[in-house]
């Protein structure tokens, strides 16, 4: 279980990844879920989510970090939605991460929020 703030991990997706809007879907959304499943696929072979560095006293976190943060964030809301509990889509982080992975992984021409909506369709 993961105890550090997202503040870090988001502030780097905010610094690395240019924001993004698609509306193809009938939906508006924000942020690296745009970008393609095989860009995800590749950022979790190159890093785990935890793994980070630190330099000049700053701690910087992987792209698949920022992917999994947003991956939360996007579960967290859809859960929001759901008021309630039992509908609720109760699964840990690393969890969530990998499942989303291995729909990227047979899918990566894929945005990652098609993945992660796929996902929550089997919840």
């Amino acid at each position: 279980m993961r105890t550090k703030s997202i503040f870090p991990a988001v502030l780097f997706a905010a610094c690395l990844f240019r924001p993004a809007i698609a509306a193809e879907s009938g939906w508006i959304y924000v942020g690296i879920g745009q970008q393609s499943c095989g860009t995800y696929s590749l950022a979790f072979q190159d890093a785990s989510p935890s793994t980070g560095i630190t330099y000049l006293g700053h701690e910087y976190f992987s792209k698949s970090a920022a992917f999994e943060e947003w991956v939360a964030g996007y579960v967290s809301g859809v859960n929001m939605g759901r008021r309630s509990i039992n509908k609720q889509i109760n699964v840990d982080l690393d969890g969530i991460a990998l499942s989303v992975k291995k729909i990227c992984d047979e899918h990566p021409d894929w945005h990652i929020i098609a993945a992660v909506s796929a996902f929550i369709n089997l919840h």
